[in-house]
């Protein structure tokens, strides 16, 4: 039989160039008998240079791979002497010792570079204390010691003046008013123009009955001393007057005013006249001896221009009043722009005399 190496036992021996030589590496054993066993001999030490090792080519392992099934386990019976194999020495000073694998001072680890430590906030964002004004204080001591003497003493004036700090404004200006230069003027009557007195220029006492401001003679009342005689008696009337816009200026309203005191003493036919609506009077006339027989009172409207021109309308007799005695006498009127405003009569026991004063027409 002849001598083969397997494929295992060329790679198992070709592992180190000293190798430990076991069952199968080097010469099959020849196989014997008893117990159907196969002996091992050991190899110990055995030198095998590369030079005995046939190369890969040389092995035929197309023809060698046969013999595998030599290795196989069935080969090693059961009992069979597998003396132990004597390990080489393999003592610590085949290995060499490993180098000092310290760091060098130079590779010692390095600390965490500045700018990656946390930094602490800026000062600008750490949460200041609140300012002292803001600081809430402590509430003042809100308690109240009790009175002494709950009982209040009676007031010495129980009359309330008002205090100076609450006197009341005075009223607002009028705003319905129409402004200054389109205000409603008002009429005044300026002066006291006499007109001659007829009659008994000597007998009775004297008068002189003015109308109060803003107002001028509208009539009279009186009575005779008998039927179809002589005035006995006089009585002047005034009348208010004012001013209203009217389509061009204004027209004049008169309203009833004061009345004058009475002169005589006989009351047997009593009579009145008085002017139209918005007339006053502006003249009289009459019959006169050594008495007041009769009177003619005339009247007449005004009427005021844009421009506050005063024009007086055209006059209105009244009926007269008293008898046919005596003599007539003139018509006598108020000079131009004036109208009667005071009643000069001459009287006693009946009426001795008779006569006017006008005043000029103004307005405010």
């Amino acid at each position: 039989m002849t001598h083969r190496r397997s494929v295992a036992s060329l790679l198992g021996c070709a592992v180190f160039t000293s190798c430990v030589l076991v069952a199968g590496c080097g010469p099959d054993t020849q196989r014997g008998g008893g117990g159907g066993g196969r002996d091992a001999t050991v190899i110990a030490d055995a030198e095998v240079t590369t030079d005995d090792l046939a190369p890969a080519g040389d092995v035929g392992i197309e023809t060698d791979l046969s013999v595998v099934q030599d290795l196989s386990i069935p080969d090693f019976a059961p009992g069979a002497d597998l003396t132990p194999v004597a390990m080489p020495d393999l003592a610590k000073r085949d290995l060499a010792p490993l180098p000092d694998l310290a760091l060098p001072p130079d590779l010692k680890p390095l600390p965490p570079p500045p700018d990656l430590l946390v930094p602490p906030p800026p000062p600008d964002l750490l949460v200041p204390p609140p300012p002292p004004d803001l600081l809430v204080p402590p509430p003042p001591d809100l308690s109240m010691p009790p009175p002494d003497d709950l009982s209040m003493p009676p007031p010495d004036d129980l009359s309330m003046a008002p205090s100076p700090d609450l006197t009341m404004m005075s009223s607002p200006p009028d705003l319905t008013a129409p402004p200054p230069d389109l205000r409603i003027p008002t009429v005044t009557f300026t002066g006291a123009n006499a007109t001659t007195r007829y009659g008994n220029a000597s007998g009775g006492n004297p008068y002189e009955d003015a109308c109060p401001a803003g107002q001028a003679l509208i009539g009279y009342s009186g009575a005779l001393q008998a039927v179809g005689t002589y005035i006995g008696q006089l009585t002047a009337m005034c009348g208010v007057v004012t001013l209203a816009p009217a389509t061009t200026g204004y027209i004049a309203h008169v309203s009833s005013g004061q009345t004058l005191p009475t002169h005589g003493i006989f009351t047997a036919a009593p009579f009145t006249r008085t002017c139209p609506a918005d007339q006053v009077i502006v003249g009289f006339g009459g019959r006169s001896g050594a008495l007041v027989d009769q009177l003619v009172f005339r009247c007449a409207p005004l009427a005021v221009g844009a421009d506050l021109s005063l024009t007086i309308g055209a006059g209105t007799d009244l009926s007269p009043a008293g008898g046919n005695g005596g003599n007539a006498f003139a018509q006598t009127n108020c000079p131009a722009g004036q109208v009667a405003t005071v009643s000069r009569p001459r009287a006693g026991d009946g009426l001795d005399a008779f006569g006017l004063a006008c005043s000029t027409v103004t307005f405010q």
